[in-house]
């Protein structure tokens, strides 16, 4: 029998600007809040630590990596930011959908195969966002796999909307619910995969090891 824990941690707080030179490294802020949260998950020795290719998670990554000396390192591409599923709003204004509830954003997204060469054809951003979901798809397999022995610890460097996805996919939720989640620089979120492939969600963005001041 075989265990694999997985700790999702969001990347820091980032310059997020296209103008800046600086633009996609961490701020101080978002040092000190993955510092921190790196520092809470000390206790836990890690097996690996895994982290998307973007400049975020890699420097993100490396901040955590000086808890956990022994751990192995990975980056992968499929592990970027995503922003997964198809909006009706696509077609519209993009900031339709925004504010909804769970209740009024159901079918909004994840439009049926016979219309996605029609809405691609009207909206240069569908087939961008249809590759997205399959890459969302993918990380999630990458990452939630059975382990045929042993236990393996795993700290794993991503993004906010990704790991919404892999929560909702992971809990039995809807996904199109990923968009509704709250999700916070330095968040921790926490899955057991088992062998036969059963995926225990423990808890999502966790909060508690940063101080007021490092939330947001």
């Amino acid at each position: 029998m075989g265990t694999r824990y997985l700790y999702l941690l969001r990347h820091g707080a980032y310059v997020h600007a296209h103008d800046d030179p600086d633009h996609g490294a961490l701020t101080q802020r978002g040092r000190d809040q993955i510092a921190t949260a790196a520092k809470a998950l000390a206790p836990q020795p890690m097996d690996s630590i895994i982290s998307s290719t973007l400049p975020r998670a890699i420097e993100s990554a490396q901040i955590a990596a000086t808890r956990f000396p022994d751990a192995s390192r990975r980056r992968l591409r499929v592990l970027c930011e995503v922003l997964p599923g198809l909006l009706h709003s696509d077609l519209e204004e993009p900031a339709v959908h925004r504010g909804m509830n769970y209740r009024q954003l159901r079918g909004r997204l994840w439009m049926q195969a016979d219309l996605r060469s029609r809405l691609i054809a009207r909206c240069p951003q569908a087939g961008q966002r249809l590759t997205m979901n399959a890459q969302a798809e993918a990380a999630l397999h990458k990452l939630v796999r059975p382990l045929a022995k042993g236990t393996r610890h795993e700290l794993v460097v991503i993004h906010g909307n990704l790991i919404r996805y892999i929560w909702c996919r992971c809990a039995a939720v809807d996904p199109v619910a990923w968009s509704v989640l709250d999700t916070t620089h330095a968040g921790i979120t926490r899955l057991i995969v088992h062998t036969g492939g059963e995926v225990v969600p423990l808890s999502y963005n966790e909060i508690g090891h940063l101080p007021l001041e490092l939330r947001d």
